[in-house]
């Protein structure tokens, strides 16, 4: 129990009263442990409680070094999926449920392009899920709803929505870090988006100093960010950037090739993959990938074999599709296993196969 100093305050006007008190933590929350507590704050007059506000919270420190995430001091992989899941009421069960069925499959969920479920959210805490909530995109696409040069007009209505997310959801242990946005300055960083990146950088910085950001597909906005991420590092490389070409453009298919077609990423020197390039000096985050190019069987020959031609295993016309996802020994998911297997080799800190 922790006292407040009594106080009487005016009509119209407003006074903070910070309690406050040090103890040592005696239980930390992991994805193993998600240990919890809740802190009830109660408004007192003349003796009876006027209003209470009770919230949960857990303590942990989630962090960067070098290459790695640190959870709690323990190097610690994000295995990831990304999730379409609005916050309507309906959908609350299906979210709870969701959760609990995927924690035997990640570790980790990004909350992707602003569907920030708070049921997800807090069933995330007792379950021992990550989280990484995503704020809407503000795109630079051909139709230009977001024009940089007019960035003054709608910048800092970004930011004050940005913040308000963060207040709303910042004492949540499950939430580790914040994504600023998807697939938006995909490495542009001239000055005037750099600018802008900036200001929306400070803004989540001035009311949660703690946590790390990532922008998915966004790079590390040129250094910015304590993070890099990337999205289908495998595609068509644009040999006139300097980004390789793959095995299945030089031959026709040829399918994926481990470990040729993954030769891009470099622990040494500067890597360049489709539409980034970067050195890896920080965690590496693949935000989304899958390594295939098509849906014919001979573009996964190289995993497969013959097997891909298996028309007792799954119909032809289906092969990549929802009902070959759910077949045993699907060459696809083979493809997915051992491109993980060789980035979780490499020394990547988190992948979100799309799935």
């Amino acid at each position: 129990s922790i006292a407040a100093p009594s106080i009487t305050v005016a009509p119209g006007k407003t006074q903070t009263v910070t309690p406050a008190a040090d103890w040592l933590a005696p239980l930390l929350w992991t994805p193993g442990t998600p240990n919890l507590y809740r802190a009830t704050a109660e408004l007192r007059q003349d003796n009876a409680a006027a209003d209470r506000l009770t919230t949960t919270f857990g303590f942990r420190e989630f962090t960067a070094k070098g290459r790695d995430f640190l959870l709690n001091g323990r190097r610690q992989v994000l295995l990831r999926t990304s999730w379409l899941i609005g916050g309507a009421s309906d959908r609350r069960e299906l979210a709870l449920r969701m959760v609990r069925d995927e924690t035997s499959r990640y570790n980790c969920i990004r909350q992707h392009l602003g569907f920030i479920n708070p049921h997800v959210i807090a069933q995330a805490d007792a379950s021992g899920m990550m989280i990484i909530p995503e704020f809407w995109g503000f795109y630079q696409n051909s139709n230009k709803p977001f024009p940089i040069s007019q960035a003054d007009a709608w910048a800092p209505n970004t930011v004050e929505t940005m913040q308000r997310l963060v207040k709303r959801y910042r004492n949540h242990p499950s939430v580790i870090m914040w994504s600023i946005t998807n697939e938006t300055f995909w490495n542009s960083e001239t000055p005037e988006h750099m600018a802008v990146a900036e200001r929306l950088i400070a803004g989540i910085k001035a009311v949660d100093p703690t946590r790390l950001l990532q922008a998915d597909a966004g790079v590390s906005y040129g250094g910015r960010l304590p993070t890099i991420n990337i999205h289908y590092p495998e595609g068509s490389g644009d040999i006139s950037k300097g980004e390789p070409d793959t095995v299945g453009r030089l031959y026709d298919n040829s399918g994926w090739v481990v470990p040729n077609d993954f030769a891009w990423l470099k622990k040494e020197g500067v890597s360049r993959a489709w539409r980034s390039s970067f050195t890896w000096d920080r965690p590496l985050m693949i935000g989304e990938f899958y390594a295939r190019d098509g849906d014919e069987p001979e573009r996964y020959t190289p995993y497969a074999g013959d097997a891909s031609y298996d028309h007792t295993a799954w119909r032809w016309q289906d092969f990549g599709g929802r009902d070959a996802l759910s077949t045993r020994n699907n060459p696809w998911i083979d493809m997915v296993k051992m491109s993980c297997d060789h980035y979780r080799a490499a020394g990547v800190a988190c992948l979100n196969p799309w799935t």
